[in-house]
């Protein structure tokens, strides 16, 4: 396995660490990861990212997805870097969340739900709630709703923490690895840690987030999410999942509603309403919630299909 960042290696290992010892090999994790040249030119490699793709030497690639298998059509075309993009030849089997997913790169895959989320207790029940905004560079973004809102609330960013601290939070802040403007803002503005993305899986009992597969992947461990709007993210467009087919349920579109949201959002467990996010999971994961084997599926099949090579 090879991956170039460690939330990108998480993936891969909830898979990798179940295979046959015979068939792992080497586990390479590192910012400037490359095939090493004693690496067969008819091995394997397992990775988690398009682009770590152009670092396994052209040998053949199994593709994990790392995400919840969103996809942005703002120039019309499938983006490389999303499902159903343009990979190279080498590249001949995928692991994705779910069925429409794997058949959009329309090679040999498995849709297995989200094994990165195999190791976490379902329905957390420390108060946490942990606070995170995505990273996407300015010249990758196709449209605007592949931006970030935390313009949007940065101001009032104060009144947030406080807010969940009144209502018996503990507080989390959590980054994107490569949103470096977030470099210790969390700790320097708020006085609250910056949290891994296993330590908010691990602990937060609630999710709030502008766009991200970490949404999906807490809805799918059975904790809450308050998923944050902006006024350029459009209404009028569909790209799915997160715009707008499959939104978390509970929304702010500023603010204020957070704040207020902050104070009556009641859990996954005892909510009384339609069961909405356990139905997004179900559609994204093919599983209202995590039953922890994911990984050891994926494992079983990337097992079969490597001795059918």
């Amino acid at each position: 396995m090879l991956a170039r960042a460690d939330h990108l290696a998480s993936h891969i290992d909830a898979i990798w660490l179940h295979l046959p010892e015979s068939l792992r090999g080497q586990r390479l994790v590192d910012v400037h990861a490359r095939a090493p040249k004693h690496w067969a030119h008819d091995d394997i490699v397992m990775v988690a990212s398009f682009l770590d793709i152009g670092c396994t030497g052209k040998r053949r690639t199994i593709y994990v997805e790392h995400g919840a298998g969103q996809q942005y059509n703002g120039n019309g075309a499938a983006a490389d870097y999303y499902h159903g993009g343009e990979h190279p030849d080498h590249v001949n089997g995928y692991i994705g969340p779910r069925p429409a997913v794997i058949e959009s790169w329309q090679r040999p895959g498995f849709a297995t739900g989200a094994p990165v989320c195999d190791p976490y207790e379902l329905f957390a029940t420390d108060k946490v709630a942990a606070i995170t905004f995505p990273y996407v560079p300015l010249g990758a973004r196709l449209c605007p709703e592949m931006g970030s809102a935390f313009e949007h609330y940065v101001e009032r960013m104060a009144d947030v923490v406080r807010a969940l601290r009144d209502h018996g939070y503990e507080v989390l802040g959590h980054r994107h690895p490569r949103f470096n403007h977030l470099r210790n803002y969390w700790q320097r503005h708020h006085g609250i840690p910056e949290a891994t993305v296993h330590e908010v899986r691990a602990r937060a009992q609630l999710l709030i987030a502008d766009n991200t597969s970490l949404m999906y992947e807490m809805l799918y461990l059975g904790r809450d999410v308050i998923a944050l709007n902006a006024p350029w993210f459009r209404r009028n467009v569909e790209h799915g999942l997160r715009f707008w087919s499959h939104a978390p349920s509970v929304q702010a579109d500023n603010p204020d509603e957070l704040i207020e949201l902050v104070g009556s959002i009641n859990t996954i467990q005892n909510r009384s309403s339609d069961l909405c996010d356990l139905n997004i999971c179900d559609y994204v994961y093919g599983k209202s919630l995590s039953d922890g084997h994911d990984g050891l599926r994926a494992a079983s099949w990337v097992t079969a299909f490597v001795h059918s090579l």
